[in-house]
């Protein structure tokens, strides 16, 4: 495996027996990101399997269910379930997510294509250039690389893991061969919170 593949570290952080009997207790297990992943796992499957969400919240249950297989390390599960929750209801954090664990397969094209899709999403989405500079670094593209880790470091701070993005850019820019020196730094701004509060 590219010593490049093991930086796909999510940031997101079994099976279990389950009834179709939704509680209310379940919709908040379900969010809940403090919560044991496999209880989370079954409270949301009850949730989905109970035929009471539609839409937006149907698709809310697969992106929570997805998050908490990938904290199992069950990859193939959680993409089933972004999948899911991208074609119910398509969201920013989906896209990034899935593109993040195509990543970990060894996928690079296809977490290629889902991070372009996060960027066409919010142009000011860095954690997504970040990504996808890894994937592109990953298949040997050291210039499409570059230019993604240089157009995260050109970018303001707006997300909960930009700290994380801008610093990965610099490392991995520092290690590409003949790289110029990193941009400074770009100065936090609320305005990307504001608008996408979801991801900060």
């Amino acid at each position: 495996m590219p010593r490049v593949a093991l930086l796909f570290v999510s940031l997101l952080g079994g099976i279990g027996l389950f009834t179709a009997t939704a509680s209310a207790d379940d919709t908040s297990l379900c969010a809940d990101e403090t919560a044991a992943p496999q209880s989370r796992i079954n409270a949301c499957s009850r949730l989905i399997a109970s035929n009471q969400l539609r839409g937006e919240r149907l698709g809310e249950a697969h992106f929570s269910r997805a998050r908490a297989w990938a904290k199992q390390d069950d990859t193939n599960r959680a993409i089933r379930d972004y999948t899911q929750a991208i074609s119910i209801h398509a969201t920013i954090g989906a896209f990034l997510n899935r593109g993040i664990l195509w990543g970990r397969k060894g996928s690079y094209d296809q977490a290629i294509e889902d991070f372009t899709t996060a960027i066409g999403m919010n142009p000011n989405f860095d954690m997504a250039y970040t990504y996808r500079g890894l994937a592109y670094e990953s298949k040997g593209d050291q210039d499409k690389a570059r230019a993604d880790f240089q157009a995260t470091l050109s970018l303001p701070q707006g997300f909960a893991g930009s700290e994380w993005a801008h610093q990965k850019a610099r490392e991995r820019l520092a290690d590409l061969p003949g790289a110029p020196a990193a941009p400074p730094a770009a100065a936090p701004n609320n305005e990307t919170c504001e608008r996408y509060p979801g991801l900060c």
